[in-house]
C-alpha cells in the first residue's frame, strides 16, 4: 500500500471515514481477488482507452476488449460461466450523485488507483438511502475486487488530476436499456432504472433524474477532495 497517498487523501477528507480495500471491513461487500487473472485487462485498457477531458465515459461492452482476453476463466469462476460484458469506465468523478445495484457480482479491475463508496442494500428505508451510510475504500492501481450481489455502489473517484480507469465486468445485458416489459409496480422495482440496474438518485443529479431515475438518495451529496 502507497502509504503516503492513503493518509494524504485521510488529510484532505477528515469528513470521511476512508479504508483501505484491503480491510477486513471490505468483507461485508465483497473480496478482492487473485489480481493475476485479470492482469490483461489493465494492458487493454492502458493501451487502447482514455480518459475524458471531463466527466466519465461508461462502456458497457467492447468487443474488442474481449478479443484481447486469451482467457477468462478467472471471470467464469466468479459468475459460474454465463455470457458475460466486457467493459470499463475512466473518467474524472468525484461526486456521489447516485448509488445502483445488481442482483449479480461485479468485478471491478483498477487500472489507476481510486476510491470507491459502498452500502448495504438492507439499509434502504422506506425506498430511500442516507449517504451517511456510505464507506469508502482505497484501491491501489492494480487491484481486482468482487462486488457481492445487491451491494450500493457507483462510480469510482480519481484520486488525482489525471483521472481513473476501471474494468468493469458484468452479466451480459447490465446497465444496458430495458428490452422486455418489467412489472415497474412491484416493490423492488420502484428504482429500476436499466437491466439488472437499481438506481437511486441524489435531487442534484439533474441529468439522472431527467433520463427518469427515481430520487432516492438522501443527506450530504458526498464529494470526494483530490490530490
Amino acid at each position: 500500500m502507497d502509504e503516503h497517498i492513503f493518509e494524504k487523501l485521510q488529510g484532505l477528507n477528515p469528513d470521511i471515514k476512508l479504508f483501505h480495500i484491503e480491510d477486513d471491513l471490505f468483507k461485508q461487500y465483497g473480496k478482492v481477488l487473485d489480481y493475476n487473472g485479470f492482469s490483461e485487462v489493465m494492458k487493454y485498457l492502458d493501451q487502447h482507452t482514455i480518459i475524458p477531458q471531463e466527466g466519465n465515459n461508461y462502456v458497457a461492452h467492447d468487443n474488442s476488449f474481449l478479443a484481447s482476453l486469451s482467457d477468462t476463466s478467472s471471470f467464469d469462476e466468479v459468475f459460474n460461466g454465463i455470457e458475460l460484458e466486457y467493459g470499463y469506465v475512466n473518467g474524472n468523478n468525484n461526486t456521489l450523485n447516485a448509488v445502483e445495484y445488481h442482483n449479480s457480482s461485479e468485478i471491478n479491475i483498477s487500472c489507476t488507483s481510486m476510491i470507491i463508496l459502498l452500502g448495504k442494500y438492507e439499509d434502504i428505508i422506506d425506498r430511500k438511502y442516507k449517504t451517511k451510510k456510505l464507506i469508502s475504500f482505497y484501491v491501489p492501481k492494480g487491484t481486482a475486487i468482487q462486488f457481492y450481489p445487491k451491494v450500493l455502489h457507483f462510480s469510482p473517484f480519481k484520486i488525482n488530476s489525471l483521472g481513473f480507469k476501471c474494468g468493469v465486468i458484468l452479466p451480459f445485458g447490465t446497465n444496458m436499456e430495458l428490452s422486455n416489459a418489467v412489472d415497474v409496480i412491484a416493490e423492488e422495482n420502484f428504482c429500476l432504472f436499466k437491466t439488472n440496474k437499481w438506481l437511486l438518485a441524489h435531487e442534484e443529479n439533474i441529468k439522472a433524474i431527467s433520463n427518469g431515475a427515481y430520487v432516492g438518495l438522501i443527506g450530504k451529496n458526498t464529494i470526494i477532495k483530490h490530490i
